[in-house]
């Protein structure tokens, strides 16, 4: 169990005395009033019938002006206790973001700089020792490309500045290009189910950072030699993009929470798979903004399941 932060619990303190004093301040209001009533009755000729009438309508009159402000009170202070889990979830998403960042930083600038030190020290290295070492430090320097552009692209979707350009996409020809790079050296095996008459209106550039993103993320959690298989199917107006890979998929996991910025299930010291908390949500936005969307298919047998929604090109 998380422990409570101890301003939280000072925050409750507060809320405590302060309901406990507006009860105690009635209690006397209450009694001053009834007091007040009976040193007024010799005076005003008041019977005990009198007084006892008039001192239930003024106890009933505090009781129920004094529950309308208990009523608001009490919504203005849920209100501000939401408000303070809501920034405390925020920071502390922003504090695993930038650990993650740091850590996927780290990683392949350590990596390239062995692999290049290596091909400097050793200079009787085989000709695949020598190919293996570079193609290593591309794929590291990949990494290192796709995290900025994660980066911007987030950073342009926050501040309104993303700007796409719509285009017709045949997307049997688009995924043939897309899986080339992944293709080799990342033990995924491709499975492209598309017709030649599945043609999505969408930005380009947009339409890629989508499906690596999703590919990045079977990467990180799939085994090695799964198979992904992408299938496209035609309704209505929209093209339906199923992604399908074999990895441990979102058993445990609040589907609609995987979409939220920074968001990444577990503990960020403890956690073995790499990654920012970006990926999905610049997934989820950029569809957005193309008139598209995504869901999770949560009725698969295994695997991440990923419905991918894009409007159909116009004739």
């Amino acid at each position: 169990m998380k422990k409570k932060p101890n301003f939280l619990l000072l925050f409750y303190f507060l809320v405590g005395y302060v309901i406990l004093q507006f009860f105690w301040w009635a209690y006397l209001l209450i009694n001053l009033s009834v007091e007040l009533i009976q040193a007024k009755a010799p005076f005003n000729g008041y019977t005990t019938d009198d007084v006892l009438h008039l001192s239930k309508s003024k106890t009933w009159m505090i009781i129920g002006e004094g529950s309308v402000f208990i009523i608001l009170l009490a919504i203005g202070l849920y209100q501000i206790r939401k408000s303070i889990l809501k920034e405390v979830a925020l920071a502390q998403q922003q504090q695993n973001f930038m650990m993650a960042v740091t850590h996927e930083l780290k990683s392949p600038l350590a990596a390239i700089k062995l692999q290049l030190q290596t091909l400097l020290k050793r200079e009787n290295l085989s000709t695949e020792q020598h190919k293996l070492l570079l193609t290593n430090a591309t794929a590291d320097a990949d990494r290192l490309t796709n995290l900025t552009e994660n980066i911007l692209t987030a950073t342009n979707i926050e501040q309104a500045q993303l700007h796409l350009v719509s285009e017709s996409i045949l997307l049997n020809i688009f995924f043939t290009e897309l899986i080339k790079p992944y293709q080799f050296n990342t033990g995924l095996n491709f499975k492209i189910e598309t017709s030649d008459s599945h043609i999505v209106q969408a930005d380009r550039n947009a339409m890629h950072s989508v499906f690596i993103n999703l590919i990045e993320n079977s990467l990180k959690y799939a085994n090695k030699n799964s198979e992904i298989t992408i299938c496209t199917e035609l309704k209505n107006d929209f093209i339906h993009i199923t992604y399908q890979d074999e990895g441990p998929g979102f058993k445990h996991v609040d589907t609609k929470l995987v979409f939220q910025q920074f968001y990444r299930g577990g503990n960020e010291l403890t956690r073995n798979a790499k990654g920012t908390g970006l990926g999905l949500y610049i997934v989820k936005q950029l569809l957005k903004q193309m008139k598209g969307d995504i869901a999770i298919r949560t009725n698969y047998k295994a695997g991440a399941s990923f419905c991918v929604q894009l409007p159909l090109a116009k004739a």
